[in-house]
């Protein structure tokens, strides 16, 4: 008997440190300089995969809000954008990253474009 209370007590023990850590990683995730959009919200998924595992589950809005801020300061105006929206709906985790997936691509596109118009009239 002594040994399950040891046993019990030290899997507490391990799975309360593990959420911590797990909290801390979620808390802290922010977006590389550099890192791609896909890339941090594949790594946001995961740690959102693993609290779910260990019975912690967050509200679709406040996965959403998380991620939000835990993007890079060139994506504040994305997310005053996605503010002033937001107002009068609530904010769902995917349609988020459908926003922020899409806003990607049209970052890349005009970039290109506006590289290409530049790269152009040097010539």
């Amino acid at each position: 008997m002594e040994l399950m209370k040891a046993l019990l007590n030290m899997y507490e023990k391990l799975s309360m440190i593990n959420k911590i850590y797990l909290m801390q990683r979620l808390f802290h995730l922010k977006m590389g300089e550099g890192m791609s959009v896909a890339k941090h919200i594949n790594k946001f998924n995961d740690v959102i995969n693993q609290l779910s595992l260990i019975a912690i589950n967050f509200e679709n809005e406040e996965c959403a809000l998380t991620l939000l801020s835990s993007l890079l300061d060139i994506w504040n105006t994305t997310i005053t954008t996605v503010s002033n929206f937001s107002r009068s709906r609530s904010l769902t985790f995917d349609k988020i990253c459908n926003f922020i997936l899409s806003e990607n691509m049209r970052r890349k596109e005009f970039g290109e474009h506006v590289l290409a118009i530049l790269l152009g009239e040097s010539r």
